[in-house]
């Protein structure tokens, strides 16, 4: 994968990406985030990961350091299955998971959802 842009207004997340003979599995730290505040879209085998912390859902007090917001984009390989895509977020860390295929022409906009 390859970042295309980064996008820093407060403070960093951690992204890495490993993958497996059946997918890729891309892992990012957002602290003090909601799942609901994560975006996660692919497009033309570009995948964006945003994340934009409203903080009137988080109260006065916060445990550890929060984002307050985060937008990367990182270009796909051609043998990524973006269809079958799949976001996973828990206690701060987002997983997702995205297959590997055949060369799949993709042009169309997948919102994907964060479970």
């Amino acid at each position: 994968m390859k970042r295309n842009q980064n996008t820093e207004p407060h403070r960093h997340a951690r992204a890495s990406l490993s993958d497996n003979k059946c997918e890729y599995i891309f892992y990012v730290v957002l602290p003090g985030m909601r799942r609901s505040e994560i975006e996660v879209n692919i497009h033309k085998k570009e995948l964006t990961v945003s994340a934009v912390r409203n903080d009137s859902l988080h109260g006065l007090y916060t445990a550890r350091p929060a984002l307050k917001s985060w937008k990367e984009s990182f270009r796909l390989p051609a043998d990524a299955d973006t269809l079958m895509t799949a976001a996973v977020y828990h206690k701060g860390e987002l997983e997702i998971h995205i297959p590997k295929g055949e060369n799949i022409p993709e042009n169309h906009i997948h919102r994907i959802h964060v479970y």
